[in-house]
């Protein structure tokens, strides 16, 4: 019952694909920062772009779909969710009238096609993850 209600809460919240990405990012900056210093960086962001030029997490397609991702997460949850809330809000709301201002506030036409994108980038995020963190695709 308890691992059901977790899945559950999961599915809402914006802040586990921003998280993923982090911890991608990450595990990469720790494997190949000692080869390149450019690495040795607190900015995500900057990370990226130097994985980016890398052979082989270029040729994935890694740093940029990542790079979206987060961009695109941290903007959801950010600018839609916390601003809508007017607090610390990491979930996405069940109201219909919610949902449509975060819908138009992201750019998307209305939910459904918010809730695509999302999941677009939540599935790319979670290949990756599987990939760089856990060792498998």
């Amino acid at each position: 019952m308890q691992r059901r209600e977790l899945g559950r809460s999961r599915e809402g919240s914006v802040r586990a694909g921003s998280a993923k990405s982090n911890s991608s990012c990450r595990r990469l900056q720790l494997t190949r920062g000692g080869r390149d210093q450019r690495l040795q960086t607190a900015s995500l962001l900057a990370a990226l772009a130097c994985l980016g030029e890398s052979p082989p997490a270029a040729a994935g397609g890694l740093p940029a779909n990542m790079r979206a991702a987060y961009v695109y997460l941290r903007r959801l949850d950010e600018t839609a969710c916390r601003c809508l809330a007017d607090a610390q809000v990491h979930r996405l709301p069940a109201e219909p009238l919610a949902r449509e201002r975060i819908a138009l506030a992201m750019g998307a036409r209305d939910w459904l096609s918010l809730t695509q994108e999302l999941n677009e980038h939540r599935a790319r995020v979670s290949r990756h993850f599987r990939l760089v963190v856990q060792g498998r695709g």
